[in-house]
């Protein structure tokens, strides 16, 4: 195995077993425990998907990269036409939102309140 990315968009429980219907932040963050314990972490990317029903958890999710030693991506959601963009966050919507000091360079690489994610 050269590369884990795992697929949270949370940064926390509450947020996380929402938005991942059906999973558990407990065996989450144990299976992060193991992957750090096995000094696997320097393998593992995080991903997050910014939704309505998320975006105020990016600064956590950040905390949660930096807890364990991960690499995090943070990017929009793919509209393939299988869900209503009034449910979903536009990302024309997250790039404005100035008082999370969150900003999108040229490559669509999020940077969050000084701290690069990637």
């Amino acid at each position: 195995i050269t590369s884990f990315s795992i697929s949270v968009d949370a940064g926390s429980q509450v947020v996380y077993e929402n938005v991942r219907r059906g999973g558990s932040w407990a065996t989450l963050l144990e299976n992060f425990e193991y992957l750090t314990a096995v000094n696997m972490n320097k393998l593992v990317t995080l991903n997050f998907a910014v939704q309505q029903s998320n975006f105020n958890d990016l600064q956590n999710f950040v905390d949660v990269c930096h807890q364990y030693d991960f690499n995090g991506f943070i990017h929009g959601l793919d509209n393939w036409g299988t869900w209503n963009t009034d449910d979903v966050l536009e990302p024309e919507f997250f790039e404005q939102e100035s008082d999370k000091q969150v900003t999108q360079d040229e490559r669509g690489v999020y940077h969050i309140s000084g701290w690069h994610v990637y």
